[in-house]
């Protein structure tokens, strides 16, 4: 699905990136489906800010999704708080919707559940047929992106849809200021 160079500039710019794959909604009259990953973190959080700087109106149907995972990345073990993690989850994605109701009228949360964060969000994504998906990124060394892995990098492998990958503004811009100085 994407060729070196669109692969190249999306997971080394410093700054937010789209890329623009075909979903036939040019063809429909539909609204844009959208599909925001959200977790409790603090990319997250910079992606739904700068997801909210665009007034996305009522013609646009936009889904924050969290994925919860109950197995242990490290230790491929169980985890055994399974309600409060579902509760604290519910309980984010619920706040997360809510802040962009200004930005999205008609925004709704889903909370669903997968082994694998990425291929949880790239599910949905497939099964609501959406246009856009939206995950945050920190940005991490080239060795941090070897040895954890990305969910935004996953993303923008697999989905069948257009992805923007948000650049947390706030360490960019701080990074910036630094280097000025």
């Amino acid at each position: 699905l994407l060729g070196s160079t669109s692969d190249y500039v999306a997971t080394h710019s410093p700054n937010s990136v789209l890329v623009v794959r075909p979903t036939g909604l040019r063809n429909e009259h539909r609204p844009i489906r959208i599909a925001l990953g959200y977790e409790d973190s603090d990319a997250a959080q910079a992606a739904l800010q700068e997801f909210a700087e665009t007034r996305w109106g009522n013609q646009s149907d936009v889904h924050v999704v969290s994925v919860v995972s109950y197995v242990s990345a490290f230790l491929n073990e169980m985890i055994v708080e399974v309600d409060e993690i579902k509760e604290a989850a519910t309980k984010s994605v619920t706040a997360a919707a809510e802040q962009l109701r200004s930005a999205a009228p008609g925004v709704q949360a889903h909370l669903i559940e997968s082994d694998h964060v990425g291929e949880g969000l790239i599910e949905y994504v497939e099964e609501n047929q959406c246009d856009l998906i939206v995950v945050g990124e920190t940005p991490h060394s080239a060795l941090g992106r070897v040895i954890l892995g990305s969910v935004s990098r996953f993303v923008l492998r697999h989905a069948p849809c257009s992805v923007w990958i948000t650049r947390n503004k706030g360490e960019v811009e701080e990074t910036a200021g630094k280097s000025a100085s």
